[in-house]
């Protein structure tokens, strides 16, 4: 399997709330990413688990590294990925502040 492929479940609650940060409808967020609309709703919703190549347009579209919005989706569905190490949880809560979430 491709890393580019490989899907993350349960990330709907965080992607969403990123979605909204920015100010986007779905429709809109969608045409940003070049994805379908029901595809994105059915993200959100938690009915498809969310690809590593669209975490990374994810990134491009809010101009963020890529790793640091896998490690805050991530941290929603798990809230002690980031207190694992400081400077990690530190370096998400610092993206989360610059976004407002």
């Amino acid at each position: 399997m491709r890393l580019e492929t490989t899907a993350f479940p349960g990330l709907g609650r965080a992607l969403r709330k990123l979605r909204e940060s920015r100010g986007h409808s779905v429709t809109e967020w969608a045409r940003r990413l070049g994805l379908a609309q029901s595809t994105v709703s059915k993200y959100e919703a938690g009915g498809l688990g969310v690809p590593l190549d669209v975490i990374h347009s994810i990134a491009k579209e809010i101009k963020q590294p890529t790793d640091v919005v896998l490690v805050y989706l991530l941290k929603d569905r798990f809230p002690r990925l980031a207190s694992v190490d400081y400077e990690l949880g530190a370096l998400v809560d610092e993206f989360a502040a610059k976004l407002n979430l």
